[in-house]
């Protein structure tokens, strides 16, 4: 039998992972192994760590920065703020680890592309996060822009996950490099919309959002539409390649279904959602799509 205390040794287990952005991480070496395995054959876990600690760092500088600036005042926006303000320090120590560690990990890892390739994915992460970009008389972060948050998260995601491992593999295939990106990031983007749902009170004023703009209902259309198109996409790519000694079909009746579950539960979001909604189920989704990527090839 469960005691209370063992309960409550794993509901503090499950708040760092989720609230630390450990889950996150995870969602980084899925995909980007996922890329490796379905078109190369091979596990790059040295990629997979870079950027599994990269996307760790990224998350919570953003949170960090606001978390440092936040009173006590502002802890009623969720419990997920309440977490990380008051950890504050300890996260900050755990993020500056996690950031030597990408760096030496970086510094002896032998790269098959430019750093021009990388760098662009960098250049991004960093004003997303950071405020360093000129906006009404004052420094905002990239993702403080209007309009473009959801649409830069896609982006990122699919550059990291998608387009650079490719390039790793050496694969210059055109319509490899245009198509499997584009598909990562529609499906990252509508499952990011969500997001901007539950966020909808707190940046109602500050920071205009596509649902803001087109309604909840016609936000989750738009998710829905581009889940719908990424699975088009995938069936033109694998039609593509089916020329190649290994088929694509087994990948594309999974992410079939793996589409019909997450327009499912897009159609489940809401304001008044969980925390655990959002951070478990809607990310859970990109890691259950990454391990069934690795399982099925």
């Amino acid at each position: 039998m469960v005691s209370t205390d063992q309960i409550a040794t794993g509901k503090k287990l499950v708040r760092i992972w989720f609230y630390a952005n450990f889950h996150i991480a995870l969602v980084a070496v899925v995909l980007s192994l996922a890329t490796f395995h379905v078109f190369g054959g091979v596990w790059a876990w040295r990629y997979a760590a870079l950027a599994a600690l990269s996307t760790f760092v990224l998350y919570n500088v953003q949170r960090l920065i606001v978390a440092f600036r936040e009173n006590d005042i502002d802890l009623a926006r969720s419990e997920r703020h309440e977490w990380i303000h008051r950890r504050r320090k300890t996260l900050l120590l755990t993020v500056i680890g996690a950031a030597l560690i990408a760096g030496l990990l970086l510094w002896f890892t032998p790269l098959p592309v430019s750093w021009w390739v990388i760098a662009p994915a960098v250049a991004l992460a960093l004003t997303y996060a950071v405020p360093v970009i000129p906006l009404k008389g004052k420094f905002v972060r990239l993702r403080d822009v209007p309009m473009i948050k959801v649409f830069l998260v896609g982006l990122v995601w699919s550059y990291v996950t998608a387009f650079v491992p490719l390039l790793w593999l050496r694969h210059y295939d055109v319509i490899m490099l245009l198509l499997w990106p584009v598909i990562v990031a529609l499906q990252c983007i509508a499952l990011t919309i969500p997001f901007d749902i539950r966020d909808a009170s707190v940046e109602q004023g500050k920071l205009l959002t596509l649902p803001q703009v087109i309604g909840n209902t016609g936000a989750i259309r738009i998710a829905i539409l581009m889940m719908v198109t990424a699975l088009g996409l995938l069936g033109l790519l694998t039609w593509y390649l089916s020329g190649d000694n290994t088929s694509f079909f087994p990948m594309l009746i999974l992410e079939s279904v793996w589409t019909i579950i997450a327009i499912w539960q897009l159609l489940r979001a809401a304001p008044e959602r969980s925390e655990w909604y959002y951070v478990a189920v809607l990310d859970g989704l990109l890691v259950v799509l990454g391990v069934a990527l690795l399982l099925v090839r």
